[in-house]
């Protein structure tokens, strides 16, 4: 189990996560908040091609390079992204030793789709059953229409899928988040200011987070405030 969930991990949930993430900055290569319905729609037809070949779970060129394949041809930071996790990020490993940096993806990867190790080896039936499970879970997830997420599924005409909206609704998704961080951010920043002072009310607590959020002690700073440099000396503030 420990082998097929490492491979969703690296496969699906990293790739979804930085997608998510970086929607907002996405503008110029026209992928916007709408266009996640796209990588439920390929996620969809890779658990569907998972759900006939169990195998295909282990198969590196199938789980790494097809699946978001129509994104990352696209979108270049997302491409970029893909190749610095498997080929330069780098770390040290546990074990002490602070001379020599290792590829931790890298070699994720090759444990995960090419084991030398015997034990490892002889799960691939075992990964294959697996596989199936966790694509009829995934497939089950993907259309319950008591979830969110179903409206953005293409394939039962979700009402927020890229084959339902319109190419005007597509446009205005640019340039937005599609993740709620900033609100649990202000949730984080609450429940710990909570923590830490025991008897603060609630909506001081909040407090906090908000003024972050809001930038509110530094907005429009640079126009009273304005230090640059000037032959070699710091301007006046002016």
């Amino acid at each position: 189990m420990l082998r097929v969930l490492s491979i969703l991990h690296i496969a699906i949930c990293l790739p979804t996560r930085w997608l998510a993430g970086k929607t907002h900055e996405l503008r110029e290569y026209n992928f916007g908040y709408y266009d996640m319905g796209k990588t439920l729609d390929l996620m969809e037809t890779a658990f569907e091609s998972i759900l006939n070949d169990g195998s295909l779970i282990y198969d590196e060129a199938f789980m790494m390079d097809s699946i978001f394949a129509e994104i990352s041809e696209t979108v270049d930071p997302f491409r970029e992204y893909l190749q610095y996790m498997s080929e330069e990020k780098s770390g040290y490993r546990v074990d002490g030793n602070q001379e020599e940096k290792f590829l931790p993806v890298d070699e994720l990867r090759a444990a995960l789709f090419y084991p030398s190790r015997a034990d490892i080896m002889q799960t691939d039936d075992l990964c294959s059953e697996l596989g199936v499970v966790c694509a009829m879970a995934f497939l089950k997830e993907f259309r319950d229409t008591s979830k969110a997420t179903h409206n953005y599924l293409s394939s039962i005409d979700g009402q927020f899928s890229l084959k339902v909206i319109s190419d005007n609704m597509k446009k205005a998704g640019l340039g937005k988040e599609a993740s709620n961080s900033t609100s649990e951010s202000d949730f984080a920043s609450a429940k710990q200011a909570v923590k830490d002072y025991g008897t603060l009310r609630l909506d001081s607590a909040a407090a906090a987070g908000q003024t972050r959020t809001n930038d509110d002690f530094g907005r429009c700073h640079e126009l009273f405030i304005n230090i640059t440099k000037k032959d070699g000396m710091n301007a006046k503030p002016g």
